[in-house]
């Protein structure tokens, strides 16, 4: 039970127990949905992860095997024993086939004699079968563990469990992907087929502004703030997101391969980014994580003083449905905002216009180690943010990084080591009524809305 309610579906499907009342639990989206994720997941037959989790699954089952079933299957095995000397063994002359043949007259007449002994005898055989093949699956676990995954697991994964967890989370993060993939393709194709020719006739054929990069500050080894200049004013809106076209510089034209940059093949590169602050009317900032061969990196590694990176804006919009603010007039709803990494982003733009305005929110964020720098910029840049706030890290936390961590809990902010968990959501204004909004990655996305089955949940993901 302490597994289920943690809501991890990695642990859940590791824990023989907790899979099967997943799959029978009573409500909406639950049982049969359930059962169905598991199943999936039990689809992947590659080798070393195999053999992992089915070492695993046969360690769990070493006290059923050796202690609650070897005792009665010895018994079973010596009464079978004695049965076959007294009543079936034959006496003949060596001859195979007659000893064969009398063996088999022998159950016959045996059957035939008292029905009652052969059927429990059957039995007993039958059940000694099936222990011998546990067993030897048992076994032959101890021999793959020792002489190959004790070599093969990763130091870093602890274990076997350990290992097979992070297999299990990277095979769901795959099956949520090809999910997500598909229903945006699906979505493509209803707005295909109505006109709108997949959302980009729906994007302005020219550029609205032009925006200049003129500044840049890592916040972490992989999260950088840039800031932009337009040539034209535009009202800013909190919670808007910008279209940025990089063609200009980055698009190489059409063509059948590029094995120097595969990733860039026949790209429009047309990136949405949310609006994480604007200084004014004229200059709007972005909070992203570098990634190798894109725009992003494109941003990071351009040299300011060997000119101007210019790059044309097709459009501000806002998705009202993620905007904070509206339901809680007249204290109706409370608001929680639960953010993975760079998905706080939505939520800077839109925090000190509701800390002015006093609206009742709480924000919980999950951080890797390596982050906790973009929490510091975040807590010291939007006063009052930090006793809204409560911070889950994981991964390697180094020593720079616990002084920041220090920090951070010295402005008020709330920091836990671990992972976010299903009960870190239902506490927050507990009894009362809420609206979540959840912005993570897939894999992440999908865990929460998990848990959040039976509340009011808008989100969003960076799955790109």
């Amino acid at each position: 039970m302490r597994v289920m309610k943690r809501g991890n579906i990695a642990e859940c499907y590791l824990d023989n127990i907790a899979v099967r009342l997943e799959s029978i639990r009573l409500g909406k989206r639950q049982g049969y949905r359930r059962f169905l994720v598991f199943a999936e997941l039990t689809k992947s037959k590659k080798g070393g992860q195999y053999i992992a989790l089915f070492t695993y699954f046969s360690f769990q089952s070493w006290i059923r095997v050796l202690l609650c079933s070897g005792p009665r299957q010895a018994i079973n095995a010596l009464t079978l024993k004695s049965v076959y000397e007294v009543k079936l063994s034959s006496a003949g002359d060596g001859n195979v086939g007659e000893e064969i043949l009398s063996f088999f007259e022998k159950i016959k007449e045996l059957a035939t004699q008292d029905t009652r002994q052969a059927v429990i005898l059957s039995g007993m055989l039958f059940t000694l079968v099936v222990w011998i093949f546990s067993a030897l699956f048992l076994l032959a676990a101890v021999l793959f563990y020792v002489f190959f995954l004790w070599h093969w697991i990763p130091r870093a994964d602890g274990g076997l469990s350990g290992y097979c967890e992070r297999k299990v989370n990277k095979s769901l993060t795959k099956i949520v992907h090809e999910k997500v993939d598909k229903a945006l393709a699906k979505e493509e194709r209803k707005q295909l087929k109505a006109g709108i020719n997949g959302g980009a006739a729906a994007l302005p054929s020219t550029p609205l502004a032009t925006a200049t990069l003129q500044h840049r500050q890592p916040l972490t080894p992989s999260i950088t703030r840039f800031t932009f200049a337009l040539d034209a004013p535009h009202e800013p809106v909190p919670g808007e997101y910008v279209t940025l076209d990089f063609a200009a510089e980055l698009d190489h034209g059409w063509s059948h391969m590029r094995d120097d940059d595969p990733r860039s093949l026949n790209e429009d590169w047309i990136r949405s980014f949310t609006v994480s602050g604007s200084p004014s009317a004229r200059a709007f900032e972005i909070t992203a994580r570098v990634k190798r061969g894109g725009a992003t990196e494109l941003l990071a590694k351009h040299l300011l003083r060997g000119g101007p990176l210019e790059v044309a804006v097709r459009g501000f919009a806002v998705t009202e449905g993620t905007r904070m603010g509206a339901v809680a007039e007249g204290g109706e709803k409370k608001e929680v905002f639960v953010a993975g990494g760079v998905g706080i982003t939505p939520l800077l733009a839109q925090a000190p216009g509701l800390l002015e305005d006093g609206k009742a929110f709480e924000v919980i964020w999950g951080v890797r180690g390596e982050d906790v720098g973009v929490v510091r910029d975040a807590v010291e840049r939007i006063p009052g943010l930090a006793a809204r706030l409560r911070v889950h890290v994981t991964g390697k936390i180094g020593e720079a990084d616990e002084e920041t961590l220090a920090k951070i809990e010295a402005l008020g902010v709330g920091v836990e080591r671990r992972r976010m968990e299903k009960q870190d959501l239902e506490r927050v204004f507990e009894g009362e009524k809420r609206k979540f909004y959840l912005c993570a990655a897939p894999a992440l996305l999908t865990i929460m809305k998990g848990w959040l089955e039976n509340e009011e949940v808008v989100w969003e993901d960076f799955g790109y």
